[in-house]
C-alpha cells in the first residue's frame, strides 16, 4: 500500500511566532486554503481509501480540502496530533526564551532532550505516530487490490510528529529528526510491504504542490 504524509497548511499564528501545539481555533488562512487546494490537485489521481487526520483543527481543515474534492469524509485519529508543549501552549516564542531560556535552547538545538511541565517528551510522540502508522497500515479494512489506486492512505499531520515519525522509518536517532524538512502543506510518499525486511520505504520527501521551484 502506498502511504501520503502531509503536513497541515498556513494560519495567521505562524507568522506570530507562536507554540501553536494544541491551541484551538487556530484555522488555515487565506493562503494556507490555497496551499492546501494546491495538495488536493497534486493528489486528485490517488484514490485514497481512508483519508485520516490529527485532531487539531489546522490538520483537520487541510484534510477536509482534500477530502471535498474526493467526496470523502476526514477520520480522526489522536495519534497523529501535534507535539503537545504543556505550559508553553499559546505562548509567543519571545515569552517562552525570557521564562525559560535553558530550556528554549534545548528546544531550538536539541528537540529530542526537551521536557516541558505538562507536556510530551519528543520520543513518545515518535512512538504515538509509529504506532499509528502500523495500525492503519494492517487495517483490514483496505482492500487487497495492487498498485497506488487500490490502497491508499492519506494522512494530515504536523511538522515535528512527521519528521518524528520519519527518524523510526529510517531506523535513525531521533536527535537527527531536523535533517528532514517539511513545507507547509507538503507531502511525504511512503510504500507499506507487510513481512518485508524493510516494510515501510519513503519514496517521496517533502514534496511542496503550491512552491514553484
Amino acid at each position: 500500500m502506498k502511504i501520503y504524509l502531509a503536513r497541515h497548511a498556513l494560519t495567521d499564528a505562524h507568522a506570530k511566532r507562536t507554540v501553536l501545539s494544541w491551541t484551538p481555533g487556530i484555522g488555515l488562512n487565506n493562503e494556507g486554503r490555497e496551499q492546501a487546494r494546491a495538495l488536493a490537485s497534486a493528489l486528485k489521481h490517488v484514490t485514497f481509501t481512508h483519508i485520516v487526520s490529527s485532531p487539531i483543527q489546522r490538520a483537520y481543515e487541510t484534510a477536509l480540502v482534500v477530502a471535498e474534492t474526493k467526496n470523502m469524509d476526514v477520520e480522526i485519529d489522536p495519534s497523529f496530533s501535534e507535539w503537545y508543549m504543556g505550559v508553553w501552549t499559546g505562548l509567543n516564542f519571545d515569552s517562552v526564551r525570557d521564562t525559560y531560556p535553558d530550556a528554549f535552547k534545548v528546544w531550538r538545538s536539541e528537540p529530542h532532550r526537551l521536557e516541558v511541565p505538562g507536556g510530551e517528551r519528543l520520543s513518545d510522540v515518535a512512538d504515538r505516530m509509529f504506532r499509528g502508522l502500523q495500525r492503519w497500515a494492517g487495517s483490514r479494512s483496505f482492500p487487497q487490490s495492487e498498485g497506488e489506486n487500490g490502497n491508499s492512505l492519506l494522512i494530515v499531520s504536523h511538522k515535528d510528529p512527521i519528521r518524528a515519525l520519519l527518524t523510526r522509518i529510517v531506523n535513525t536517532e531521533l536527535k537527527n529528526m531536523k535533517k528532514f524538512d517539511l513545507g507547509l502543506a507538503s507531502v511525504t510518499k511512503i510504500s507499506h510491504e507487510p513481512g518485508a525486511e524493510e516494510p515501510f520505504v519513503i519514496e517521496l520527501l517533502n514534496f511542496v504542490p503550491w512552491d514553484s521551484i
